[in-house]
């Protein structure tokens, strides 16, 4: 396997105890290995916050986790229809007697991505265990 040359850079944050006390406590609950890790989370999380609300063209994953018994459930095929040429592919795994695992690979304007996503897992998706849009990265050129 290629091993790929990656440069780090070297930074300083000073922090009050307390805060720095949670800091940690955070990060052994996520079971980060260093602060390094956790802080490089933390700037992508905020950059990718920009880009979404920059709206820039990105490509995301809406992963939903839910109890296929529960009644009433909307099927992921209305966001899909609602969605359109946004949707890329999905796929559909049984996880075991109850649960399902959907993932809805997308391609759009950002804020529209994020509007999907937060429609969908507020309202259409109740018994959904888990639901977001994932790892949503700029794209090369327009959707």
């Amino acid at each position: 396997m290629e091993k790929h040359d990656v440069r780090t850079g070297k930074t300083g944050v000073s922090l009050e105890e307390d805060l720095l006390q949670e800091f940690d406590r955070l990060i052994a609950k996520r079971g980060y290995k260093n602060r390094s890790e956790a802080f490089r989370d933390l700037i992508r999380e905020a950059l990718l916050a920009e880009t979404v609300d920059s709206n820039k063209p990105v490509v995301g994953t809406l992963t939903l986790v839910y109890d296929h018994h529960v009644p009433n459930l909307q099927r992921s095929d209305r966001t899909q229809h609602s969605a359109g040429a946004m949707v890329l592919a999905a796929t559909h795994v049984h996880l075991d007697h109850h649960y399902c695992l959907e993932v809805i690979i997308m391609k759009g304007k950002s804020k529209e991505l994020q509007e999907i996503a937060d429609r969908d897992a507020g309202f259409a998706w109740s018994g959904v265990g888990q639901a977001g849009a994932d790892q949503l990265r700029q794209g090369s050129q327009d959707p």
